[in-house]
């Protein structure tokens, strides 16, 4: 297994203005993520009643409703771009980064973003293919119910959505991280973070839990021998774009109800299929991310330099 060392991105991460003890990061990370939530919440609900009287909605009777409607779904989608502005924000203006310390390199950005894409789209296509074939799940299909203009709103919404997580845990808290602790240390704390964020969620399991433990760790490895940010960022996207819109399956429990198949769970055990959850709820995904992360873990590390 290769060894990691540290490469630019984290040298320059190094030259930041803190250097806190994890207990004390991990303080500030609960402020900057209730914070920016806070603040895109706030948006969101102005929108919402802004909105709503011309989509012919009532604001209370919306927010009371158990399933939302989905246009609020893609609003709150495309409002975690303020996440990522804000987590921009503390990193540049308060700790004194800079972009290329939180992965961010102009000069390769959509070949990594391009490349990640692609990766995260494969991976939640392999782990459906065999819950399909070991009877997981059933397939419908009727194109003419479909809206491809509403799917273009969820693909861009969840382009943001993937970008203000790993910005989040990535190139802000696992990055910070390194600078005081092993760069191990900081793969397998920031991944626990990632997961415990989802907690809350509908239909979360033990399973799910390690799944995005897994995820995380994925993410981090792949960021660190690639040496950039985009690639897990669209790797993210890809992940839950492909799980919700194209797939029809509850994106770490939430339900999108446009796509272009419609995979319902069967009788068979929810270890197959994650239930409701999604597919992220079974042992097929973890799996594939074991196998994903030795990938990973075999992969040379880049360094970009200051490119």
């Amino acid at each position: 297994m290769n060894a990691f060392k540290k490469t630019t991105m984290l040298l320059l991460t190094e030259k930041s203005s803190h250097n806190y003890h994890f207990i004390k990061e991990t303080f500030i990370f609960i402020l900057l993520f209730f914070g920016s939530s806070f603040l895109t919440s706030f948006i969101s609900i102005f929108l919402i009643g802004f909105l709503s009287p011309f989509l012919g909605g009532d604001i209370d009777l919306i927010l009371e409703t158990s399933i939302m409607p989905q246009w609020i779904t893609i609003l709150f989608l495309f409002m975690t771009v303020f996440v990522t502005i804000f987590i921009i924000i503390y990193c540049t203006k308060i700790e004194k980064r800079s972009l290329k310390s939180m992965g961010f390199n102009k000069k390769t950005m959509l070949k990594e973003y391009m490349l990640g894409f692609g990766i995260g789209a494969l991976m939640i296509l392999i782990a459906f293919i065999i819950a399909v074939l070991l009877g997981g799940f059933n397939i419908t299909w009727n194109p003419s119910t479909i809206s491809f203009g509403l799917i273009l709103f969820f693909l861009m919404g969840f382009l943001l959505q993937g970008m203000s997580e790993e910005v989040l845990c990535r190139g802000y808290l696992m990055n910070t991280l390194t600078k005081r602790y092993s760069i191990i240390f900081a793969i397998m704390f920031n991944s626990i973070i990632f997961a415990l964020l989802h907690l809350a969620n509908s239909g979360i399991s033990i399973i799910a839990i390690a799944n995005l433990t897994l995820f995380g760790i994925f993410a981090s490895v792949y960021m660190l021998r690639r040496g950039d940010i985009f690639g897990v960022c669209a790797i993210h996207s890809a992940w839950n774009f492909v799980q919700g819109n194209v797939l029809g399956i509850s994106v770490s429990g939430m339900p999108v109800n446009e796509s272009i198949i419609y995979a319902t769970t069967t009788d068979v055990s929810t270890l197959i299929s994650g239930g409701s959850f999604g597919l992220e709820g079974s042992i097929i995904v973890t799996s594939v991310l074991l196998i994903s992360i030795f990938i990973c873990f075999k992969m040379p590390q880049k360094d970009l330099g200051l490119v």
